[in-house]
């Protein structure tokens, strides 16, 4: 089996798991933390698109978020008490989703050696293609099951299991 056909099924069922954590999710729902972890969802949400596009850029697929998206949910950044300064719950799940079906759809057809080849996407950090694209999806399922806390604490139904 070629490794794409394994990637694309992660790719998939990965992104399709975590918009589901966001199915239901309002406004106000979004900026609600719980004890011990600062990251409510907007802030999860808007950090997994900034995240995306480097999945994207691994993969060598063409993707961006908005430019005054990358302050707010860079790598390292953490939340900020000012909500204003974050865009709609609505327009980061309409953004991510756009990003998930941009990779996924640009993955396929990738040949072995294409995943093999090792790469530089962030300064420092370097990996295969395969390697980066599977990190994405781990730390992707990490902050999803943030949301998954998160969704519980608002008293949301189990979405797993």
């Amino acid at each position: 089996m070629p490794k794409v056909d394994n990637l694309l099924y992660l790719l998939k069922t990965t992104h399709g798991a975590t918009m589901k954590t966001l199915d239901g999710i309002s406004e106000a729902d979004s900026l609600v933390t719980i004890p011990g972890n600062p990251n409510h969802i907007r802030w999860i949400t808007g950090h997994l698109a900034a995240s995306a596009v480097h999945q994207a850029r691994a993969l060598g697929v063409t993707a961006a978020i908005p430019s005054e998206w990358s302050a707010p949910f860079g790598r390292g950044v953490e939340p900020v008490a000012d909500n204003s300064l974050y865009p709609s719950m609505e327009a980061l799940r309409l953004k991510l989703g756009e990003l998930h079906e941009v990779i996924q759809s640009g993955t396929e057809g990738k040949s072995d050696a294409e995943l093999d080849v090792e790469i530089e996407v962030i300064p420092g950090w370097k990996a295969t293609v395969m390697n980066f694209a599977n990190f994405f999806c781990i730390h992707e399922f990490y902050h999803a099951g943030q949301v998954a806390m998160i969704r519980h604490t608002l008293g949301k139904t189990r979405l797993f299991g």
